[in-house]
């Protein structure tokens, strides 16, 4: 991103964007905008909607949308054709924005890093992580790996024993390498958590907050996090006012 070449943004949606609300998307920003399309509608193979119970609702969203919605952000969005061009993605989420200037995102603030997302406490829903700590530790001993590293692990393992919750991440900002989440051991990894039995997403809810947390114990040394706020950034709180007070220069 850069003054010249600022980076595009990416609007992934179902198809059910008007040509008109695409132009009215476009016309808030400089930048180039797409409008990426992805099926909310398709579930892994093996699972039987029918034979489950949809245990959260959002209000808006279809009955199955917000777990599909997990399920993307997890597996699917990197296998998305067009992250081709891309080596970073830094999502937001539609009721986010920036009140300030950042100094270096979309990019990394040191460039041997693979993720920033703030961390922010537990998993205060109990019941949305049932089962995913232990599929962590059985699917690491099948596949022979140890975590890289061993102090997010611990921090996990030592939650998971005494309080029987997770740590995550603040998921709805966060900045990821696309070489990082498309190497091999991880892409396997968010295959099994998303595609496989026991359908943690689906049968509990399994968080894309708290699977990212796993991931980065399991696939990145210390060093390559950035668990900070990012600067300028807000979450619901504070952008309705933003956009209003200065439109165009919110996202």
């Amino acid at each position: 991103d850069s003054g010249e070449t600022p980076a595009p943004v990416l609007i992934f949606n179902e198809g059910n964007l008007s040509n008109e609300q695409k132009k009215a998307i476009g016309d808030t920003t400089h930048r180039t905008v797409a409008f990426p399309e992805v099926n909310f509608n398709s579930f892994p193979e093996g699972f039987n909607p029918d034979s489950e119970e949809v245990k959260f609702h959002v209000k808006g969203r279809s009955d199955w949308g917000y777990y599909h919605m997990i399920r993307f952000w997890v597996s699917t969005i990197w296998k998305h054709p067009i992250l081709e061009r891309f080596s970073t993605v830094m999502r937001i989420d539609s009721d986010s924005c920036f009140t300030a200037e950042n100094s270096f995102l979309p990019h990394f603030k040191h460039p041997n890093m693979v993720y920033h997302s703030q961390y922010v406490g537990y998993e205060d829903g109990k019941e949305f992580v049932t089962g995913l700590f232990d599929f962590a530790e059985e699917w690491m001993e099948e596949e022979g790996l140890y975590p890289s590293n061993p102090m997010l692990w611990q921090f996990a393992k030592n939650l998971w024993e005494t309080e029987s919750t997770l740590p995550l991440f603040n998921t709805n900002f966060e900045v990821t390498r696309k070489a990082w989440m498309q190497h091999p051991g991880v892409t396997k990894w968010h295959n099994a958590l998303t595609d496989s039995a026991p359908f943690g997403i689906y049968k509990y809810r399994w968080g894309d907050a708290v699977m990212r947390f796993m991931t980065a114990a399991m696939f990145s040394p210390n060093y390559r996090i950035d668990t900070s706020a990012p600067e300028g950034y807000a979450h619901k709180l504070g952008c309705s006012e933003a956009a209003a007070s200065a439109p165009g220069k919110t996202v």
